[in-house]
């Protein structure tokens, strides 16, 4: 049973928006995350994008993420996963919703972020676990997936919903819900 103190006061959860952006020839663009590489991570690479903020609209928080992290205006296209990422420790348990980006020429300047940001490269699929942690791999795989075939694509042992949908974007549409409206 729900009570109004669920709705008032949830638990805290993140909420992901990465961009699955590729060149021409299907390779992945991956940005090197700065604080993963000082910790000495050995694969500090990762999907361009990030947190939404309090009250952000998810479909924003991916255009303003793409748009900080490359300098490039991308448009949101279809959510091809969500990966469920369980608190750590370090932080608090986040959904991590991965909408396609499309295509990108792979001679773009991309402008990083430099305290956040250290490389930008296209890679190749094949070539992905070289350089990511495994539940990036699973999340590219899944959204690549979800992408080429159009059915569900969860990252394997992931709890969450997936795969290509646009209910956000129908949302969007229709505007926020009324507070008389149950959630």
């Amino acid at each position: 049973m729900h009570t109004n103190a669920e709705f008032i006061d949830p638990p805290g959860r993140r909420i992901g928006a990465l961009a699955l952006i590729r060149n021409a020839a299907g390779a992945v663009l991956l940005v090197e995350k700065r604080y993963r590489k000082e910790a000495g991570s050995e694969r500090p690479w990762g999907l361009v994008g990030g947190c939404a903020r309090r009250d952000e609209d998810l479909l924003d928080a991916f255009r303003r993420e793409v748009h900080e992290e490359t300098g490039q205006d991308v448009e949101p296209g279809d959510v091809l996963t969500i990966h469920r990422m369980p608190a750590n420790g370090e932080s608090e348990e986040g959904y991590n919703f991965v909408c396609d980006g499309g295509v990108m020429d792979e001679n773009a300047e991309l402008q990083l972020p430099v305290r956040e940001l250290s490389a930008y490269r296209f890679v190749p699929v094949s070539e992905v676990a070289d350089y990511a942690e495994p539940y990036t791999v699973a999340r590219i795989r899944a959204a690549l997936e979800a992408l080429e075939g159009g059915r569900d694509a969860l990252p394997r042992g992931a709890s969450g919903i997936g795969p290509k949908f646009s209910p956000l974007r129908q949302c969007a549409k229709a505007g926020p819900a009324s507070p008389t409206q149950e959630g």
